[in-house]
Parts: structure tokens; C-alpha cells; sequence
């Protein structure tokens, strides 16, 4: 067995540990793959700094914020070139539908994601309850939305965590995706799906 698939392995056997304490006793039906953390593709600090963004702006539309007061946030922080055509058009849209209001206020979920990937967040706790989504508004504003990525002028920007701390983090959540897909568990299916869809973000092109 090579280094990176003994990596892999014991990752896997971390994962299930990990399910296991939280009453999940399954054995992952996923085979392990063999990707080194140092070669794993990363999305960019500004890229992400722009999703994080994205979700807290369709989050706030989809508890009620009104159109002009989404216009105004998607223009204060420069977030309409990070939208997808999908979003824009939930965004520009005078009165979603009740179902599209629903989907976008789970995107809470996805920006705790990316607010722990940032460092922002000290853990992701276990996914048998919604997170706080006040908390979750006023950290993506004062630690995301009014700081820059990092650069040669500006060091103390944005960084994002360590590669092997992203995959470990994402092989639990893609995991528990699986399992809550094939059986009922303590996990809340919305936030599993949508912490899953954030490491698709963070980690893009690659999926055990």
C-alpha cells in the first residue's frame, strides 16, 4: 500500500470513528481514493471570499430581505460577478416562489462552511442541528465582507486552512451524505446536503 492510499485509508477510518461517536454506525460504501492533500485542487481565497458572500446574500433573501435591500448588499460588496445564473435570477426576482425562498435560506449552512474553511469559525459541530444564523450574518460581515484576500500589500487578509484539514473536514461531510442518503440518522438531511455542497466548492473537480 502507497503512502497516499494509507492516507486515504486512515482518513476514511477517521471519518467513520468520527460518525461512529455520534451514534452513525456505518461502514462508508464509498472506495477510498488515493489523493494527496498537497495535490489537492483548492479554490482561491477570492473565490471563495465571493461564495461566502453569495450564500449570506441569498440566505438573508430567503428569510425576507426585501429585492432593494438585496441590490443594495449584492452592490456593497461587490457580489453579482460571483452569482450564477440561478442565483442572479433568484436575486432579480420581485417575488420567488415560497419553495425558492426555502432552498436559499438553507444557504446558511454553506457559509458556515467556508467561514471555518477561513478560520472565521473554530469547528464544525456535528450536523444534527441548523447553525446560528445571526451568528453566522455578523461574522461573514466583519471577518469575510469588510476584509480583502491576502496580498503582497495587505498580508493579513484572508487565508484559508491547511489542505489536509479542508479533505478531513470534507470526507466527513461527503460520507455523511452518503449514509444519510441510504438510512435514517440523528443528521439533519439540509444541513448534511448543504455542508457537503460547500467542500464541492472549496475542494472543485473532486469527489471520493
Amino acid at each position: 500500500m502507497t503512502d497516499d492510499v494509507a492516507s486515504s485509508a486512515r482518513r476514511r477510518r477517521r471519518t467513520e470513528k468520527y460518525l461512529a461517536m455520534w451514534g452513525v454506525n456505518a461502514t462508508i460504501p464509498i472506495e477510498v481514493v488515493a489523493v494527496p492533500a498537497d495535490s489537492l485542487t483548492v479554490a482561491d481565497v477570492a473565490t471563495v471570499r465571493g461564495r461566502a458572500l453569495t450564500h449570506c446574500l441569498l440566505a438573508l433573501r430567503g428569510q425576507g430581505l426585501s429585492q432593494l435591500e438585496a441590490f443594495a448588499f449584492a452592490d456593497a460588496y461587490a457580489v453579482w460577478d460571483h452569482l450564477t445564473f440561478d442565483e442572479n435570477q433568484f436575486i432579480l426576482s420581485e417575488e420567488p416562489t415560497g419553495d425558492a425562498m426555502l432552498q436559499a435560506a438553507w444557504r446558511y449552512e454553506r457559509l458556515w462552511v467556508l467561514l471555518w474553511a477561513f478560520g472565521s469559525v473554530r469547528h464544525l459541530a456535528f450536523t444534527d442541528a441548523e447553525i446560528d444564523s445571526a451568528k453566522a450574518i455578523e461574522t461573514c460581515v466583519a471577518e469575510v465582507a469588510l476584509v480583502s484576500p491576502a496580498s503582497s500589500e495587505h498580508p493579513a487578509g484572508l487565508q484559508l486552512r491547511e489542505s489536509k484539514e479542508l479533505l478531513d473536514a470534507a470526507d466527513v461531510a461527503w460520507c455523511s451524505q452518503v449514509v444519510t442518503r441510504a438510512s435514517t440518522t440523528p443528521m439533519l438531511p439540509g444541513v448534511v446536503h448543504e455542508r457537503a455542497a460547500a467542500f464541492d466548492e472549496l475542494l472543485p473537480g473532486w469527489r471520493p
